[in-house]
């Protein structure tokens, strides 16, 4: 009976195994934070899978904040489903899980990863899986580093996602107009605005209507330090689109920013206006890295933490 039952172990071992697994490593430094864009192909589908994180920080004094983002999903319904994370102060296991929305084809996700403090970089090693999926199933599509840099800020991401901040010192007004590839076949789009804001302050999202007209999608008035998050959808509209944001401050001194993501059935092509800036982005644990526990202000994290971004880069001025 033994040698059976090690013999059925055996046969069975391959089947265990047979899983979808990408390896991945590096190291962020106290000064920027990482984006690994991973496609997963979730063959025929629809299919609704976990996908699971294993990582840790593998040297040094700063620990790991990390996020897997579907970033479809927040796209289409926002954060409460669509992103994970975790923070380890030092060089503990983070096992985080995922569980993605129904797809099918090769959906791409979003791995956040900073420092949870500013005391020197962090190498990292960690592997992502998929028990459902079969044996390369999951690609590196690519790494995009962004720097801290002082206010203003303005990047994207992917041409998946954008963020802007700035801080007024006076009442005045900011905007930012991003230029859309719709494709040949009309739709209406649905994306993800989460704001933040320290002071007195509105930011709007008004859709540009083929007479050069805007039309108000959404206003977060007052969005505060733990954030608003809405998911306008815009007309029905195709070829190129421009949306612009524009966030106001009627008076008192402010710091406002945003994070834009956008479904994968749209490309950025462009973007201009506003206050133009390097990198931008915030380590710092729960207080300022990529932490999506309770509703926290780490739910910016497209990547990555905006009010994390504005409370970091605030200091670094102090």
């Amino acid at each position: 009976m033994r040698t059976l039952g090690v013999m059925f172990l055996l046969l069975l071992m391959p089947a265990l195994a047979a899983q979808a697994t990408l390896n991945i490593a590096g190291t962020v430094g106290d000064n920027e934070e990482e984006f690994i864009r991973v496609g997963v192909n979730f063959g025929a589908g629809p299919a609704s899978v976990t996908l699971s994180l294993t990582i840790q920080a593998t040297g040094g004094s700063s620990g790991l904040d990390v996020e897997l983002i579907d970033a479809e999903e927040l796209a289409a319904n926002g954060s409460a489903t669509a992103i994970a994370g975790d923070s380890d102060t030092g060089t503990g296991m983070l096992t985080i899980n995922l569980v993605t929305g129904s797809y099918s084809g090769i959906v791409d996700f979003i791995i956040g990863i900073e420092t949870d403090a500013a005391n020197g970089n962090s190498p990292y090693s960690g592997t992502l899986s998929a028990a459902a999926l079969a044996p390369g199933a999951l690609t590196n599509l690519g790494i995009d580093s962004v720097p801290y840099s002082p206010f203003p800020v303005a990047e994207q991401i992917f041409n998946r996602g954008a963020r802007h901040a700035v801080e007024h010192a006076s009442a005045d007004s900011t905007e930012r107009n991003f230029t859309l590839d719709f494709g040949g076949m009309g739709q209406a789009v649905t994306f993800w605005i989460q704001g933040v804001s320290f002071g007195n302050a509105t930011i709007s999202v008004y859709e540009i209507d083929s007479g050069g007209v805007e039309q108000l999608l959404v206003s977060q008035v007052n969005p505060g330090l733990f954030g608003a998050e809405n998911n306008p959808t815009t007309s029905v509209r195709s070829g190129s689109v421009t949306l612009r944001v524009r966030m106001t401050s009627p008076g008192a001194a402010a710091v406002i920013g945003y994070t834009l993501v956008f479904p994968s059935s749209v490309t950025i092509t462009s973007a201009s206006g506003g206050d133009g800036g390097g990198g931008g982005g915030g380590g710092g644990g729960d207080d300022g890295g990529c932490s999506t526990d309770a509703g926290s202000s780490g739910l910016l994290a497209l990547l990555a933490g905006l009010s994390a971004l504005a409370v970091s880069l605030r200091l670094r001025r102090a």
